[in-house]
């Protein structure tokens, strides 16, 4: 539906983003439950399931997460060996996912499963939509540098689930990944959800860092704030034709990599020029200071901007072959059943 739910323009969107961005409410984490998994809930569910779970997901009475990446599948998503196995009316998972974003505090999960390993790899995927009340279900949290949890690895022992909770078609997972990946790179880099962790919009906290530091006239720190200003711009307006063209119902391709490197360089560029501006005071800081804290913290979480939604070089490659026209990579096995690769890989002689 253009525009959203109610049914208004793209404009309304980015007018709506701004207004509420300094405000706590129940959306603002919603990038992926809103901007991803219900968009792709409306490409790809069946009709109750569109009924049963896109109203909750909207009140925020539902939180999602993506079961994806495993130990061994992380760029490739199609080495996922998580299996499902039909037995009468449910699907049996065992498997484990790692690097899941939320899972913690998540109801529901859109999971990438094996259910085909004598076909390619690419062909033998499905997505299903995991209760994660489910017994079975064993959700571990990820520490990471900056004190958080944020990540997590979920294990998957005999989880049953409902073959109605087939989302998409059977056997034809690969084809709702690339609708997902496609709504996870448009969410985090046109701001289609109101605030996520991949806003880059710090540039007026940077510039009273400048000032409250008396080096806001330091050519080298004024060129910094400049470079940055620009990006924030650029990124802007790139969102608004994202959110217009996805709006207009137009094929979005490759686009969104792009946006979703500009994200990542301009996280990037923000906590390094954070640290040039504020010197050795936001990197070691008195208790308390949380203005110092705040700084810091940015410089050890702006890696995940270039890894979370696919990592900043599978992007490069997807911008180089799709929108350059340069040659595709060749994939040795893509051809080959999966359970062959796998056994190949297991005895050391996979052709990856």
């Amino acid at each position: 539906m253009a525009g959203g739910v109610r049914g208004l323009p793209p404009e309304y969107q980015t007018v709506f983003n701004e207004e509420s961005a300094a405000y706590a409410w129940a959306l603002i984490p919603s990038a992926v439950t809103v901007g991803i998994c219900a968009a792709t809930l409306l490409d790809a569910g069946s009709e109750e399931q569109k009924r049963r779970h896109i109203p909750a997901m909207l009140r925020g009475d539902e939180v999602w997460t993506q079961l994806l990446s495993e130990p061994g599948a992380g760029s490739d998503l199609g080495a996922v060996s998580t299996r499902a196995t039909r037995d009468g009316e449910d699907f049996v998972l065992n498997g484990q996912k790692v690097w899941t974003s939320g899972a913690a505090d998540a109801d529901y999960a859109a999971a990438l499963v094996r259910t085909d390993g004598t076909v390619p790899k690419y062909q033998g995927l499905s997505m299903v939509i995991v209760d994660m009340t489910t017994a079975g279900v064993d959700v571990r949290p990820l520490r990471q540098m900056t004190g958080d949890a944020h990540f997590n690895e979920v294990f998957l022992d005999d989880v049953r689930v409902p073959v109605g909770n087939l989302l998409g078609e059977y056997n034809g997972g690969w084809a709702v990944l690339n609708r997902m990946l496609l709504h996870e790179r448009i969410a985090l880099s046109a701001g289609t959800t109101a605030g996520n962790v991949f806003d880059p919009d710090n540039f007026g906290e940077l510039v009273a860092l400048a000032r409250a530091r008396g080096v806001d006239t330091d050519p080298a720190v004024r060129a910094r704030l400049a470079d940055l200003y620009i990006d924030k711009q650029l990124l802007d307006y790139m969102g608004r034709r994202m959110r217009a063209a996805a709006s207009a119902g137009l094929a979005m391709g490759p686009v969104g990599s792009l946006g979703k490197v500009g994200i990542a360089r301009n996280a990037r560029a923000g906590a390094e020029a954070a640290i040039f501006i504020g010197g050795p005071d936001v990197l070691a800081w008195e208790p308390g200071d949380l203005d110092s804290e705040r700084w810091a913290r940015d410089l050890l979480f702006f890696p995940m901007t270039g890894i979370a939604g696919g990592t900043t070089e599978i992007q490069k490659n997807t911008i180089a072959e799709r929108l350059l026209g340069l040659p595709r990579e060749r994939h040795a096995n893509r051809d080959v059943p999966f359970d062959q690769t796998a056994r190949d890989a297991a005895a050391g002689t996979g052709t990856h």
